[in-house]
């Protein structure tokens, strides 16, 4: 008589089998605000820092899978994947200042006056595309805009260091009297590309170091006037009631400017090169949120304008 025996370590069947899937979703797109200033004299150096975060593409997902041995036992395998394509948009708002120089002499020695320099607003704004060769390291590029804007002042009175003649070959020292601002407003498309790295990025905080250089092509340029200048003369060697003079025929002049405009591109540099640091932290708030904090380092490899060509002037 046959007995009939039953395999014990069958293998299971495919019911049995199961597998899951735990994706975790991150993305890297964040905004940045900035202070900044530039030097239309020689370069342009700027720090800044500020917070934000946008949303965009998934940067991260965690892939796991739950398998069996042949005796039973279950094992995790992880295996992890990163979006290699980011889209990224950034707005930096912040205050610049523009270094002394690349003002016309106006009508006295240099020497003889003082511009003051007031921090202006600036704005930018740019988006850029992420190309991630490893989830450390990766290339980024995009397209942008700027504006830059700085306020020149002439406040007070003046007197040249220098003594002039005027048409009669009498000795004279011009005197300005002025009341006067100037301000110049430019702005550019900018053509961003650079590096990216990122530190700590599997986690919910995450460092970022972006490198570039910003090619920025000038699309106007524009100076502003509103004030009043005194221009006369004084000449030590009259007698002391007509020592100060200001007749016209002498090329003296009381001038009122209001609200008086003047394109300037073509005295600025119709593209300028400025290298950016930019650093910071980003937090992962949610799968679709990151709050990032950056500061940016910024140097203007050329001038802001060209030589011999002053950006702002006593215009009437």
């Amino acid at each position: 008589m046959a007995a009939t025996y039953a395999h014990a370590n069958s293998l299971p069947s495919a019911q049995e089998k199961s597998s899951r899937i735990n994706a975790s979703e991150n993305f890297n797109d964040f905004w940045s605000n900035c202070y900044s200033e530039e030097s239309v004299l020689t370069h342009t150096f700027s720090s800044g820092s500020y917070c934000y975060a946008g949303t965009s593409g998934k940067a991260y997902s965690s892939f796991a899978r739950l398998t069996k041995t042949g005796s039973g036992q279950n094992v995790t395998e992880s295996k992890e994947r990163f979006r290699r394509v980011r889209l990224g948009f950034y707005y930096n708002y912040g205050f610049q200042t523009t270094e002394y120089g690349n003002i016309s002499a106006v009508t006295i020695n240099r020497d003889g006056y003082n511009w003051q320099i007031k921090p202006s607003e600036t704005h930018s704004f740019d988006a850029r595309f992420f190309i991630l060769v490893s989830k450390n390291f990766g290339f980024t590029f995009g397209v942008g805009y700027s504006q830059y804007k700085s306020l020149y002042q002439l406040n007070g009175t003046f007197t040249d260091i220098y003594p002039s003649y005027d048409i009669n070959g009498d000795k004279l020292f011009k005197i300005i009297e002025a009341k006067y601002d100037s301000t110049i407003n430019i702005q550019y498309m900018d053509i961003p590309v650079g590096l990216t790295f990122f530190l700590l990025a599997n986690s919910r905080f995450q460092i970022h170091i972006i490198p570039t250089v910003n090619i920025c092509l000038t699309q106007s340029a524009q100076s502003i006037s509103d004030g009043n200048i005194y221009f006369y003369g004084y000449y030590p060697e009259n007698k002391p009631a007509i020592q100060y003079i200001d007749w016209p025929e002498l090329g003296f002049y009381h001038k009122d400017i209001y609200n008086r405009k003047r394109n300037i591109k073509e005295n600025v540099n119709q593209v300028i090169y400025n290298a950016n640091l930019r650093c910071g932290f980003d937090v992962h708030l949610s799968e679709d949120l990151i709050f990032s904090v950056s500061g940016n380092l910024q140097y203007t490899i050329n001038d802001l304008k060209k030589i011999q060509s002053p950006l702002t002037r006593i215009s009437f």
